[in-house]
């Protein structure tokens, strides 16, 4: 609030609110930087979005990186549904 940093407070729905708190500036310049690392300036964030989106598992057709799934393109719809 007011640009200062606001702690949730236990309460009904408190466990809904812990995770991502942002601006949409803020996660759509995010969204941005994971469509597109190359373009990032910044050496050390570049490398981590790119080593947080690399294959680190295969479960069929399905890839896993940290926190993101994949999987190659075109993709079969039936594997998705």
């Amino acid at each position: 609030r007011e640009g200062k940093a606001v702690h949730v407070s236990p309460g009904a729905l408190d466990a809904e609110t812990y995770g991502v708190k942002s601006t949409i500036e803020d996660m759509a310049c995010w969204v941005r930087s994971n469509m597109n690392p190359r373009d990032i300036n910044d050496k050390t964030l570049q490398q981590g979005i790119q080593l947080a989106q690399s294959r680190y598992w295969q479960t069929g057709d399905m890839y896993q990186g940290l926190g993101w799934e994949m999987l190659d393109w075109p993709v079969n719809p039936d594997s998705i549904i």
